[in-house]
């Protein structure tokens, strides 16, 4: 994959309808981060506000440390995924924890091990069984899975395994004392952050970025083409499926732009549920504290910023969820032997047509809904501020082997064999019904 891509004329793609994927699995994958125990922070003394906030974004899924909201959260159909840490008791004690939470309903449907031990069991003396990172961690998860799994009342439960933080990434020799642990976990975990680029990708140059894996920081750039951000966890989590518990974009002048962070986020739960990533916690619902220079990243990942006012793209995601989440399409059913052909021309300083993603989902009711989105860098991060990069519509067509009636947006034809469309570097979403 070195040298310039070149120019792929138009780029054709089958897809049967056989196969479209449940578009309410979609929406099960998608998660966000929250610090419901950070007393200091609005996620506690504006408790009520984020709570309504939260609702009115549509996920069902949260990523959390044991806290005294998750029960309430449940009750407005959002469960937790909860860290499990030695700090918050043994695993027996977590254990019971969980199960008087959900005597009633489920509240926490996920148990995840030590978060990022590398950066921090050593640096705050955290130990398990008189060993620290890395033996104690490795140590904690399989005393957890053994205790949960072992129990009829939480053995339904899903279980994540830890993260790494530096020594996840590919040039890090993986820790040892890690090996085979995919027996303790039902799914493994990745912490795949793509807002600073792939260091590690090849040089392969696009458009008008020399080094496209390197400074470009489109949703794939660590796990589809250069799939660099599995390598150190292939021989820890084998063959589990993996989850990517923490990623995202932090947004303001010295990171990705607020309108930027807009059109990645919902293509990256997009990319990494194509990708086969069982769920994808988007770090996170809002900025824990302020920043006046604007250099932290820390300070701005939040789709609410501090004040809880929105970032633009809070109302990118929760559009994206009314999307997965409305019960019927525009129409009749689409029949399963149904055939779509989708047709991509490349264009100028952006040749390989190929670059066009997309996603087939069957709702309840049998429509489709067809996604597609440019997956390619809007951003140049190899300078700050980051140059902005204008990426140019892409003309497609979708073709039909029966008629149907294809709506985009508010435009809804009559029944045809096909549609012209101009694909952004955006999701765009196409309904198809019978």
């Amino acid at each position: 994959m070195q040298g310039r891509a070149a120019n792929a004329g138009e780029a054709t793609t089958r897809l049967s309808v056989a196969d479209a994927r449940p578009a309410a699995a979609f929406l099960d994958t998608l998660g966000i981060n929250t610090h419901f125990s950070f007393s200091e922070s609005p996620y506690a003394t504006r408790y009520g506000e984020v709570r309504a906030r939260l609702v009115a974004l549509g996920l069902h899924h949260v990523r959390d440390a044991p806290n005294d909201h998750m029960a309430d959260l449940a009750a407005a159909g959002i469960r937790t995924t909860m860290l499990a840490e030695p700090a918050s008791g043994t695993p027996a004690t977590l254990r019971d924890r969980v199960k008087r939470l959900n005597a009633h309903g489920p509240v926490v449907d996920a148990i995840e091990g030590a978060n990022e031990p590398d950066m921090f069991w050593d640096r705050l003396h955290i130990a398990w069984k008189g060993q620290g990172y890395p033996a104690g961690p490795a140590q904690w998860q399989r005393d957890l899975y053994a205790v949960f799994k072992a129990d009829p009342a939480t053995v339904a439960l899903t279980m994540i395994g830890p993260s790494l933080g530096l020594a996840g990434m590919p040039n890090a020799t993986p820790p040892a004392a890690w090996s085979g642990l995919w027996r303790a976990v039902d799914w493994g975990n990745f912490h795949p952050y793509p807002y600073n680029g792939n260091p590690f990708g090849p040089p392969l140059a696009y458009g008008d970025l020399g080094l496209f894996f390197r400074h470009g920081t489109f949703p794939s750039v660590y796990i589809d083409q250069a799939p660099d951000a599995y390598r150190a966890y292939r021989p820890i989590y084998g063959p589990a499926p993996m989850a990517a518990t923490e990623t995202g974009y932090p947004s303001g002048p010295h990171f990705t732009s607020e309108a930027l962070q807009a059109k990645y986020l919902p293509r990256l739960y997009a990319e990494y549920f194509r990708l086969g990533i069982k769920r994808t916690f988007v770090y996170q619902l809002l900025d824990d504290f302020q920043d006046p220079t604007g250099r932290s990243a820390d300070a701005s990942f939040g789709l609410l910023r501090h004040d809880l006012s929105e970032r633009p793209a809070f109302g990118a995601v929760a559009a994206l969820a009314r999307l997965l989440a409305a019960p019927r399409g525009p129409g009749k059913a689409v029949p399963p032997e149904l055939r779509l052909t989708l047709r991509v021309d490349g264009a100028g300083a952006f040749p390989d047509a190929s670059r066009v993603h997309h996603l087939l989902l069957r709702r309840a009711d049998g429509t489709l809904l067809l996604l597609l989105w440019d997956e390619v860098s809007g951003e140049d991060a190899s300078v700050t501020p980051r140059r902005p990069i204008a990426v140019p519509l892409l003309p497609a067509r979708v073709e039909a082997s029966a008629a149907v009636r294809f709506v985009v947006g508010n435009a809804r034809g009559p029944a045809g064999l096909s549609i012209g469309v101009m694909v952004p570097d955006s999701l765009l979403a196409i309904e198809i019904a019978g």
